[in-house]
């Protein structure tokens, strides 16, 4: 299961500060692990500019969340208030995974937002991303996310693609998708530290 927060950079706060404290490396436990951590690179795409996704064990590991978020030791933590302060979280989500692989550092990725259709099965949303990737020459199918009933925003999927600069973008982005695989809306990813804002 992911958890998916959907980030905006509160204008606020100094860019650098927001960077450091965007990474969330201040957050340490051996039972989440940060699967997704990127930020919208040269400005390209909508809102909201920054994902982080939480691979967690499932639902009973929200309850531990709260618990520790409610405890005096997390009301002592003066990094976790300050990256509450500095990242405006408008708002997260719980997902399956479908495919979940790394991001490396050096690539571009495309993150792709979809609402398939609500008796569209997994395993039908899967297969034509596989088709789209059959014929993809640079880029590699990296995460499919699909969201757990409603518990998440609209698009209900989200979907990375990663590429190793912008020129091998363009045949994927000039290339018509099939009937009833177009997103609604795209852009274009970094690994943060690595975005230009």
């Amino acid at each position: 299961m992911i958890y998916l927060e959907f980030i905006d950079w509160n204008r606020s706060i100094p860019a650098d500060i927001f960077r450091l404290l965007s990474k969330q490396d201040q957050w340490a436990s051996d039972q989440d692990r940060k699967v997704i951590n990127v930020g919208r690179h040269k400005g390209i795409g909508g809102h909201p500019t920054y994902l982080s996704g939480w691979q967690i064990r499932d639902f009973a590991r929200l309850d531990e969340w709260e618990s520790h978020f409610k405890s005096a030791e997390a009301a002592m933590d003066v990094a976790e208030k300050a990256t509450f302060q500095a990242m405006d979280f408008r708002y997260c989500g719980l997902y399956d995974e479908l495919k979940l692989t790394d991001l490396p550092d050096e690539n571009l990725h495309v993150v792709e937002y979809f609402n398939p259709a609500p008796d569209m099965n997994n395993q039908e949303f899967m297969s034509g991303l596989e088709q789209r990737e059959s014929i993809e020459e640079a880029g590699k199918l990296a995460v499919a996310l699909r969201r757990i009933g409603m518990l998440g925003p609209d698009p209900a999927a989200v979907v990375i693609w990663s590429f190793p600069d912008f020129s091998s973008i363009e045949g994927f982005a000039r290339r018509p998708p099939a009937a009833g695989q177009r997103p609604a809306s795209t852009g274009l990813f970094k690994n943060i530290g690595f975005e230009l804002m």
